[in-house]
C-alpha cells in the first residue's frame, strides 16, 4: 500500500476519536432561560442535565456555563429563581472535575443552606428577642398557623411587604381570631435602630430580633434577601417557603 495513503488514513482515524470540544452559546442559555416559565419542572430539569453533560467535557465552557446560569436560577430578586434548578447547578459544581476542593466545599455549603426548610418539612426552630430582652423560641408560639416574617425596618421591600400584610383583610381576621400569629423577626445586629421602628408594625405581631446573629452564623435559615417570608402549620411543618405573594398566603390559611 502506498506510504503516504496509509498516513492518510491514519491522520483521519486519529481525528475521528478525538473528542469535539462543546463551544460556549450564550444565546442558547438565554433561550433556555426564558423558556422556564413555559415548561414544566420535569421538562427544565431534563433539559439542564444535557446542557451540563454537554458543557462537562471542556472546563471553561463548564465554568462558564454554571456561571451564566447561577445568577437568574439563584438570585433572590430574578424571576427566573429556581430551587430545584439552582441545587443541580451547585451539585454539577461538587461532582465536577474542573472544580478544586475549596469551591466544591462552598457550593456545598450553599446546597445546604438551600435544602433547609422545604416545602412539607418541619421547620428550624430558633431563639428570638423580645422588646423587653427576654429570650423565647419559635417553637413555643402556639397557633394553626404562624407566619414567619424575617426583615429589617429600613428596607423598602420590608415596607411594601409589611404594608400589604397589615392591609390583607383577611391576615387580619385570621389574626384576631387567633389561628394566625405572625412572628416578625429583625435579622441586623442595630437593636437601637430595631427599637426605633417598632411602632410602625401591627400591633398584634409577636417581635422579635435575631440572637447574636445565630441565624446567620448556623445557616438555618436562608436570609440571602429580605423580606423572607415562611408560612407554617400548627406543628411547624412548613406550608410555604420564601412566599412573596399575600395572595399565596391567604389561600393557604383560608
Amino acid at each position: 500500500m502506498n506510504k503516504y495513503l496509509i498516513i492518510t488514513i491514519l491522520l483521519s482515524a486519529c481525528i475521528s476519536k478525538q473528542e469535539v470540544k462543546p463551544i460556549y452559546d450564550e444565546a442558547s442559555l438565554k433561550t433556555f432561560v426564558l423558556s422556564i416559565h413555559t415548561i414544566n419542572e420535569q421538562q427544565a430539569t431534563k433539559q439542564l442535565d444535557s446542557i451540563l453533560n454537554n458543557a462537562s467535557n471542556d472546563s471553561l465552557v463548564f465554568r462558564k456555563t454554571i456561571s451564566f446560569l447561577e445568577t437568574p436560577f439563584s438570585n433572590p430578586n430574578s424571576s427566573y429563581r429556581s430551587q430545584s434548578l439552582y441545587s443541580k447547578l451547585l451539585d454539577a459544581e461538587i461532582k465536577s472535575r474542573w472544580y478544586n476542593g475549596y469551591e466544591k466545599q462552598v457550593a456545598a455549603g450553599k446546597l445546604k443552606l438551600l435544602q433547609q426548610n422545604n416545602d412539607g418539612n418541619l421547620a428550624n426552630d430558633f431563639t428570638y428577642i423580645t422588646p423587653t430582652g427576654d429570650k423565647k423560641r419559635m417553637y413555643a408560639i402556639n397557633a394553626k398557623f404562624l407566619l414567619l416574617y424575617f426583615n429589617n425596618p429600613e428596607c423598602n421591600a420590608c415596607k411594601e411587604m409589611r404594608q400589604a400584610l397589615a392591609a390583607s383583610s383577611i391576615i387580619s381576621q385570621k389574626i384576631k381570631t387567633g389561628e394566625l400569629r405572625v412572628l416578625s423577626v429583625y435579622t441586623d445586629p442595630d437593636e437601637k435602630l430595631w427599637l426605633h421602628h417598632l411602632n410602625e408594625y401591627p400591633p398584634q405581631w409577636i417581635q422579635g430580633r435575631d440572637d447574636s446573629e445565630y441565624l446567620y452564623k448556623n445557616k438555618i435559615y436562608d436570609l440571602r434577601a429580605i423580606p423572607t417570608i415562611y408560612l407554617l402549620d400548627k406543628d411547624k411543618k412548613v406550608l410555604l417557603k420564601d412566599c412573596v405573594s399575600v395572595g399565596e398566603i391567604e389561600r393557604v390559611i383560608e
